[in-house]
């Protein structure tokens, strides 16, 4: 797949989640990462996109494969604190986004 294509697919998932229509993201960066695997960018949509749609536990085997790509960008903690808010793991999301808001203030000094 051609990056120009790759890029159309990426926007036309992001434009379909922001007209609330979260699933049918999912499954297009779904197709996608099947097409091109474990790019980060595209797991990072993925994960966004299976939270809008109330796919928690989906979202965080997607955010642990970023984990297990050395993705470490700070945002994926909050968005592992709200997958784990999502499943009712209420005192992980809490220890999470803790973390996450430390990492925060770490960076801002």
């Amino acid at each position: 797949m051609r990056s120009e294509e790759r890029q159309a697919m990426s926007l036309l998932a992001h434009l379909l989640m922001q007209n609330g229509l979260a699933a049918k993201s999912v499954a297009l960066l779904e197709g996608l990462d099947v097409v091109q695997p474990n790019q980060p960018p595209t797991l990072r949509a993925l994960a966004v996109a299976q939270l809008r749609s109330s796919q928690p536990a989906e979202a965080l085997q997607t955010l642990d494969r970023l984990a297990l790509l050395g993705d470490t960008l700070p945002v994926l903690g909050l968005l592992r604190a709200q997958g784990l808010l999502a499943a009712g793991r209420k005192e992980e999301a809490q220890i999470e986004m803790a973390q996450f808001l430390a990492r925060r203030r770490e960076n801002e000094t």
